[in-house]
């Protein structure tokens, strides 16, 4: 079996790109399907891991349960795809 080749890029300055306003939309979706009430606070995003960003994110807004809602981050970043 041959390897797929990969490149990762971890963008920590935003000097690559900038998606602000995109991952909030995501977060926002994805806040109100598993919680039902709209995102109040989004966690600084600057040079952090989705995960870490998930967790402050939730905690801001006092929740503590994370794995719903980083199920429902992934379907949410899935929607913003563009079509093929």
């Amino acid at each position: 079996m041959t390897a797929t080749p990969a490149l990762l890029l971890w963008d920590i300055d935003r000097t690559l790109v900038n998606i602000g306003p995109v991952s909030r939309e995501i977060y926002a979706v994805a806040f109100q399907i598993v919680t039902g009430k709209p995102l109040g606070e989004l966690a600084d995003m600057t040079g952090r891991t989705e995960r870490a960003i998930l967790l402050d994110t939730l905690r801001l807004n006092g929740i503590s349960d994370d794995e719903p809602m980083f199920n429902a981050y992934l379907r949410g970043a899935e929607r913003r795809r563009p079509p093929a």
